[in-house]
């Protein structure tokens, strides 16, 4: 199988976009049908396969005629992740904990350690999932395939490095995890389209792709670290417990704070236009 980037044999980028837009909804489907890998990993990889689709339908957005078939697109590209993402909370939850050494926390540990009934079982997500990627699958098919390279590329590498730029600014100036929350999903989007175009430039785009996981994985520890403190809200704990916890909860937040935001100022320095203009020249020096 062919990874997520651009080829040189791909036809054009729309025809490229195609085939690896199907390729990415064959595997997810995969993990559900023909399952290898252990729940918890085969979540994570179809919340993944998700997350690289949604980029790259905003990458080529405005090759689509009519935009509503984009909307609706990533919509159920959207559902698809959605349906599966309780499957890892308590994954989620005992890795976060693992962070915060709790061998001094023996209730909130024997709290976390209760199953709780989801909302959905396992096969009920799976199969909501399934029937997501499903309708995914076949408005993939009728994506356009014809256009104008040049204008779709900067329009939509610009857009989603503005959305990032945009959220970054909010997460920096507005307190709440919300708003860290949506500067990741940005700076995911990023993250997938600079690994589609790594071969444009390899000794440039790797390292840039590198640093912005960097960035979209502190950014989910700190996500990780406000999903935990909101669940200590609602368990029955010792104070002594729940203060030793918070005030390690608000040092590991400071940790990944000092790291995360000089990383993202750094990476979002450009104008849009600009980053967009200078990616766009190598695609077409790469294709030369």
């Amino acid at each position: 199988m062919l990874a997520y980037q651009f080829t040189l044999s791909d036809p054009d980028l729309l025809r490229g976009a195609k085939r690896i837009a199907l390729e990415q909804v064959k595997r997810a489907l995969a993990h559900i049908e023909q399952p290898s890998l252990p729940q918890p990993e085969a979540v994570h990889e179809l919340r993944k396969h998700a997350k690289r689709l949604r980029a790259l339908v905003r990458l080529i957005r405005t090759a689509a005629a009519d935009p509503t078939t984009m909307d609706a697109l990533d919509t159920h590209l959207r559902d698809a992740a959605r349906a599966v993402a309780h499957l890892r909370d308590a994954d989620v939850l005992h890795a976060t904990l693992a962070a915060l050494s709790p061998a001094d926390l023996p209730r909130l540990s024997a709290a976390l350690a209760r199953p709780r009934a989801p909302a959905l079982s396992a096969p009920e997500a799976l199969a909501a999932c399934h029937a997501q990627l499903t309708h995914a699958k076949r408005a993939l098919k009728s994506l356009p395939t014809s256009g104008d390279t040049g204008a779709i590329l900067h329009e939509g590498l610009a857009k989603t490095y503005a959305r990032a730029r945009h959220a970054q600014r909010a997460a920096l100036t507005q307190t709440g995890a919300a708003r860290l929350h949506d500067w990741r999903k940005c700076v995911k989007d990023h993250l997938y389209q600079a690994r589609l175009l790594t071969p444009i430039w390899p000794a440039l785009m790797l390292p840039h792709a590198e640093a912005t996981e960097e960035l979209a994985e502190r950014l989910g520890d700190l996500n990780d670290l406000a999903v935990f403190r909101a669940t200590l809200a609602t368990l029955d704990l010792p104070a002594s417990e729940r203060t030793t916890v918070d005030a390690r909860i608000t040092t590991l937040k400071a940790r990944h704070q000092l790291a995360a935001f000089p990383l993202g100022a750094r990476l979002f320095v450009e104008h849009p236009n600009d980053l967009a203009r200078r990616w766009g020249r190598l695609w077409d020096i790469w294709r030369a």
